[in-house]
C-alpha cells in the first residue's frame, strides 16, 4: 500500500512539473529558452538560405525533409534573406563550441546560428521538434507548419 501511495506522489509530482514547462518541449533539454508570443508560420513562399558554402548540406538536407510532409518545394539559396536562416558564425563563439547552436524564431522568420555545420544540424533537428508532430510523416499532410517564437 505504502508503495503504491509513493508512485502515485511521484506521478502527481511529475504531471505538475510537467504541467508548469508546456510551452515548449525539446529533446535534449536546451541550456536555455525564453518563449514569445506568436508562431513563425512555414509557407510555400519560404525561403531557406544558407551563408556559408560549408552550411549548404544542412540545407539541403533540412529543405528535404521539409518538403515531405509538407508538400511545398524549398531550394536552398546562398545568402543571409531567407525566412529560414542557417548562418555559421565568422568568428567562434566558445560558449556554442563545435555541435553547439542558437535558434531564435520570430513571427517572420526562423534563424539558426552556430559555430560548425553539425551545431546547424542539430538545430535542424530543434525545428523540427518545434513543429507539429506530423512533421514526421512520410507523405503529404495538411496541417498548419507553426513553429512558436522563442
Amino acid at each position: 500500500m505504502m508503495k503504491n501511495l509513493i508512485v502515485i506522489g511521484m506521478i502527481m509530482f511529475t504531471g505538475m512539473v510537467a504541467a508548469q514547462n508546456t510551452a515548449v518541449r525539446i529533446i535534449p533539454q536546451p541550456v536555455e529558452v525564453k518563449a514569445g508570443t506568436g508562431n513563425f508560420v512555414l509557407t510555400p513562399a519560404a525561403v531557406i538560405s544558407y551563408d556559408n558554402a560549408a552550411a549548404k548540406d544542412v540545407a539541403v538536407m533540412l529543405a528535404g525533409k521539409l518538403a515531405v510532409p509538407t508538400g511545398f518545394t524549398f531550394k536552398p539559396v546562398q545568402g543571409k534573406t531567407g525566412t529560414i536562416r542557417l548562418n555559421l558564425n565568422a568568428t567562434p563563439d566558445a560558449k556554442l563550441g563545435n555541435e553547439g547552436y542558437t535558434l531564435v524564431s520570430t513571427t517572420k522568420n526562423v534563424v539558426i546560428t552556430a559555430n560548425q555545420p553539425a551545431g546547424l544540424f542539430y538545430g535542424a533537428q530543434t525545428l523540427f521538434q518545434l513543429l507539429p508532430a506530423a512533421i514526421e510523416s512520410p507523405s503529404v499532410v495538411k496541417a498548419e507548419w507553426k513553429v512558436p517564437v522563442v
